[in-house]
């Protein structure tokens, strides 16, 4: 089964939780806001069930901390990719692109979230997924990221990432919630997400 036939099913009350954290962060330093997600690989789809945000510092330590406390709670505690913030589709930096290789390296089912920022502050959900092809891993692992390492891989700016579809999952007592709360406003449009305008698709 190819990547491509992979998609990433994630709870409602992780996106809240990610972007509870995003705002929790100042503005100048969101570009450094990543975070860990768990959860298991169910055959065709990823199925995401927790996050957590890594620290700014021996983020390795406390990743194995986090998964220990998850498995002692009886919750999954498999990490199966992480989080990141970008600001207006900007993170195709050496950096995330050598941090991404390194998860994908050891889990195999590893992929990547992002969560544009800017869009998210002005009320666009905008989540994707990605992972790295394997001419895109070979050539990290060769680190080499000249132009002619990139020409001879067949790596280029639109390749270098695969896209997975995202499905965000609404658990029965998110709707009995939004229920209630619809039955509680005066105007209960105000919850209805449905508008093209706001969904970045």
């Amino acid at each position: 089964m190819s990547a491509t036939d992979q998609s990433v099913e994630i709870d409602l009350h992780v996106v809240m939780k990610i972007m509870q954290n995003l705002m929790d962060v100042p503005e100048a330093s969101i570009s450094c806001s990543t975070g860990a997600l768990v959860g298991l690989p169910m055959g065709q789809k990823i199925e995401i069930t927790n996050c957590f945000q890594f620290p700014t510092s021996n983020y390795q330590d406390y990743n194995t901390e986090m998964v220990s406390r998850l498995e002692k709670q009886g919750c999954e505690n498999m990490i199966v990719g992480l989080y990141t913030a970008i600001v207006v589709d900007s993170f195709m930096s050496e950096d995330f692109l050598t941090k991404l290789h390194m998860y994908q390296s050891s889990i195999k089912e590893c992929v990547v979230l992002v969560f544009d920022y800017v869009k998210i502050s002005h009320g666009i959900f905008y989540i994707k997924a990605y992972r790295l092809n394997k001419a895109s891993m070979d050539l990290i692992s060769s680190r080499n990221f000249s132009q002619s390492n990139f020409e001879i891989n067949g790596v280029t700016h639109q390749n270098l990432l695969l896209e997975l579809p995202v499905f965000v999952r609404v658990s029965q007592l998110s709707n009995i919630l939004v229920k209630t709360l619809q039955n509680m406003v005066r105007f209960p449009y105000v919850l209805d997400f449905d508008h093209d305008s706001l969904i970045d698709k």
